[in-house]
């Protein structure tokens, strides 16, 4: 004997209760700024209130990470590091700390022939 299982799913209005085909989730990313009076912002707290206090807060989704550009990382450093090592032997100025120059890497690459 087979046993078949189906779920079925019902989304019910939050504001009438109906469960009509047109029920849908549906999101509001309001970020909205007004000059109100103590009066009418206490309407339109109310006026709000009484509609979205029926929905439900959700989990902001965290936006993906853009993807590393080349160079950076542990092999970037230790590039970046024989670059500096190399300039400074030549006699060019660098910083001891952050990133080298374009023309100083230029210069390496020509120099040395080690291109990223």
């Amino acid at each position: 004997m087979a046993i078949k299982t189906e779920v079925n799913t019902t989304l019910v209005d939050d504001l009438d209760g109906t469960t009509d085909v047109t029920v849908k989730t549906r999101r509001f990313a309001i970020d909205v700024e007004m000059e109100l009076s103590d009066e009418n912002y206490a309407k339109v707290i109310d006026a709000v209130d009484g509609i979205l206090g029926k929905g439900r807060t959700t989990k902001k989704v965290a936006t993906p990470r853009p993807a590393a550009k080349p160079g950076t990382g542990r092999t970037g450093r230790a590039r970046s590091r024989r670059i500096k090592d190399w300039a400074a032997g030549q006699g060019l100025t660098v910083p001891a700390r952050g990133r080298h120059s374009k023309e100083v890497e230029a210069a390496y690459v020509a120099a040395t022939g080690d291109a990223v």
